[in-house]
């Protein structure tokens, strides 16, 4: 079945046949990267409304990413991806102030400490928007600061 393409307001068709597949090869495996776990013993219903309380409508996105996230780990886990996002909203000023301390709080129910803007010699903001291949590079250093962090608090 052809495939048809509209670009610049030209239409171009694709055949079946032209299509040389060869070229593209395996896909790479996808890169593990570290799940951070949530502190024992956490407030589920407290964290759900928390998490609701920030009104910033530019957190909203990063608002869907984290309930859907925790709703699949059934609030045990969070991804390393989420964990650095909200590092960078832990330590905003200007009209971000309000959101900052919401976050903030979030943070304190859900890890049991306010993260941290740099672990080691790693500025965690320069982290925020990287691919599971960038995040693998940091991953283990955060998972290890985490945990030392976790067990501290329990």
């Amino acid at each position: 079945m052809p495939i048809v393409h509209k670009d610049k307001g030209f239409d171009f068709i694709i055949k079946a046949e032209e299509r040389d597949l060869s070229k593209i090869g395996p896909k790479p495996a996808p890169v593990p990267v570290p799940r951070l776990r949530l502190k024992s013993g956490v407030n589920v219903e407290k964290v759900r409304k928390l998490v609701g309380e920030i009104a910033d409508k530019r957190f909203y996105r990063l608002q869907k990413r984290l309930i859907l996230d925790l709703d699949a780990a059934l609030f045990k886990t969070i991804d390393l991806g989420i964990y650095i996002r909200l590092s960078g909203w832990s330590h905003t000023s200007g009209s971000y102030v309000h959101a900052m301390a919401e976050v903030n709080t979030l943070c304190k129910a859900m890890f049991g400490y306010e993260l941290p803007t740099k672990i080691g010699e790693v500025l965690l903001r320069n982290y925020r928007y990287r691919t599971t291949t960038g995040l693998s590079k940091v991953g283990r250093l955060i998972e290890k600061y985490h945990e030392s962090k976790i067990k501290k608090e329990t």
